[in-house]
């Protein structure tokens, strides 16, 4: 988790949406988010480039605090 904390830190002076459109990032929290709904749902907000759902938002941040 501590290369997820680093990374949201390096990168957050971009819009959320951005914060996380990384592939390596995407690996880490398909790890602990469900496969079938939560990662296309990310998926879905990069590609369109939509806000992220704040609800994703506060479980990412969440995950990276608790490194």
């Amino acid at each position: 988790m501590r290369a997820l904390k680093n990374h949201l830190e390096r990168t957050k002076n971009l819009p959320f949406v951005k914060r996380i459109a990384d592939f390596h990032l995407l690996l880490v929290l398909a790890r602990f988010l469900d496969l079938n709904a939560d990662v296309p749902a990310l998926t879905e907000c990069i590609q369109t480039e939509t806000t992220v759902p704040e609800g994703y938002q506060i479980l990412i941040d969440s995950m990276a605090s608790a490194a």
